[in-house]
């Protein structure tokens, strides 16, 4: 679940406070199963029978959990590498080219600061995936 990008800028920093998905990865098969969903604060609030769907709910998330996180560790190799390809290589063809340093810099300095976009994306996405399965619970399993 991706999030739109004129969406982008209002997931940055609002990260859902009730909800703190935790996860174990299996040790040969690398596949990750959720443990916990909401925050322990909020657990607390819940009754006993919304406490039951809480556990009902973590086991029907596992697969959107794992594949929210492939897609966010292809964004970030696709990153790197676009990153690499267009503006490292590009910038160290021209130190050795031309002899100055200041593309070598340059190139660094701008490769650096769009991967912080990149990781923008990925924190703005994460904090929407984790709304939409927030609503989901409380649209689905508490009503």
């Amino acid at each position: 679940m991706s999030v739109p990008l004129t969406k982008a800028s209002r997931y940055l920093f609002k990260p859902n406070p009730n909800v703190g998905i935790k996860y174990k990865e299996h040790d040969i098969s690398g596949e990750k199963r959720v443990t916990e969903f909401l925050t322990p604060h909020k657990l607390q609030e819940l009754d006993p029978e919304a406490k039951e769907h809480h556990r009902t709910f973590i086991g029907e998330i596992d697969e959107a959990v794992q594949q929210q996180m492939k897609q966010t560790s292809f964004h970030r190799y696709v990153a790197i590498a676009l990153l690499i390809l267009t503006i490292i290589l590009p910038s160290l063809l021209l130190f050795f080219l031309g002899g100055s340093h200041w593309g070598l810099i340059g190139g660094v300095y701008y490769a650096f600061f769009a991967y912080i976009l990149v990781e923008a994306y990925i924190t703005a996405n994460r904090n929407y995936f984790e709304q939409q399965l927030y609503e989901k619970f409380e649209n689905e399993y508490l009503k």
